[in-house]
């Protein structure tokens, strides 16, 4: 069966201030577990880990692309049998492919809050020149993620900003998809309808007490809710809801612009954040619109192509998203059923004009 049908689950999620104090008692379920990270994210993750022994550290390129992960799964002790990712979702990404290929467990800390990927199993992998090459799902799903407080509260606020575009689209992406099914609605897609809806309400109602939280690094129930609607809930989204509403429109607005280098200095996260607003014009919901404006601008989530760096051929560019968004294989259609090229540019062109 499809893995991206199948509902899926984490083995333990733990949420907590000092969580990372933990994470030597969960190593000892292995024999020759590695650390895999990127040199800023071992750098803040060791201000808050106190090491019982010297554990391998191995060090990533950046990319998540198909020529990093070989090498790596070539690299890695022979021996190993756990990797534990250490930092943001590319990172993670890479080191879940790892773990696939080399068939051991993993687990997740991430240092970022930018997106999901802690959670769910599956990366997205990248071309070498950064653009959006595909998505893979995997067989295992973390062994842990230990999402640490402490940690996570000095991280930067241009990533939370990133999660929350990412993770707001949970509810208008799997509202949209789970309208246009055609068949039964399973009891786990709905709870999954139903938890996008409650990310949508943490995120509108709680962003500014958790950038408050984060501006002066002290641990809030504000600021740990957005970290577990962010990493958890946005996560179970996906798990529980399958294909049928893990992702939809915004995110293949997202995929299309990936391709378009000027835009590649732009989280994942706010590129989603403007595929929101596309597709929400797809569909002619310009009330809702219309409701999410205010949030957008007082956090400053863009919503123009010139404002991604793209000032020329602006037409053309639409036009080469849009095929893209439309494409075989994407999701968009997810949102707005046979939707056309046509249709796509129209919605930009509405956003470009707000």
């Amino acid at each position: 069966m499809d893995l991206r049908s199948i509902s899926r689950g984490i083995g333990q999620f733990i949420c907590s201030q000092g969580a990372l104090s933990m994470l030597n008692a969960k190593l000892t379920s292995f024999v020759n577990p590695v650390f895999l990270t990127g040199q800023k994210a071992y750098a803040a993750f060791s201000s808050f880990y106190q090491s019982e022994k010297d554990y391998p550290c191995y060090f990533y390129d950046g990319s998540c692309s198909h020529e990093n992960i070989e090498y790596l799964a070539n690299s890695l002790p022979i021996d190993c049998d756990c990797i534990v990712a250490i930092g943001g979702g590319k990172l993670i990404d890479t080191a879940k492919s790892v773990a696939n290929r080399l068939n051991v467990e993993y687990i997740t800390v991430p240092t970022l809050l930018s997106t999901c990927a802690a959670y769910t199993p599956l990366s997205i992998i990248y071309q070498s020149d950064g653009r959006i090459k595909q998505g893979e799902h995997y067989e295992r799903a973390a062994y842990l993620c230990l999402a640490d407080l402490d940690l996570l509260v000095h991280s930067p606020k241009s990533y939370l900003l990133d999660g929350i575009g990412d993770t707001l689209a949970k509810w208008y992406e799997a509202n949209a998809a789970v309208a246009n099914l055609t068949d039964d609605v399973p009891v786990f897609v709905q709870a999954a309808l139903q938890m996008a809806k409650l990310i949508q309400q943490v995120l509108l109602n709680e962003t500014d007490a958790a950038i408050a939280s984060l501006t002066s690094h002290q641990v809030t129930p504000a600021f740990k809710h957005i970290v577990e609607t962010i990493i958890g809930l946005g996560g179970m989204v996906g798990g529980l809801a399958g294909r049928k509403a893990r992702v939809a429109g915004a995110h293949a607005i997202h995929d299309g612009m990936s391709q378009f280098p000027q835009t590649h200095q732009y989280g994942h996260g706010i590129k989603v954040a403007y595929g929101i607003l596309v597709q929400l014009a797809a569909e002619k919901k310009m009330t809702e619109i219309e409701e999410l404006l205010p949030f957008f601008t007082k956090y400053q989530f863009i919503h123009r192509l010139q404002d991604f760096g793209i000032h020329e051929n602006l037409t053309e560019v639409m036009q080469q998203i849009a095929e893209i968004a439309c494409g075989d294989g994407q999701t968009f259609r997810l949102a707005v059923p046979n939707c056309t090229v046509a249709q796509v540019v129209e919605a930009m062109q509405y956003v470009e004009n707000l």
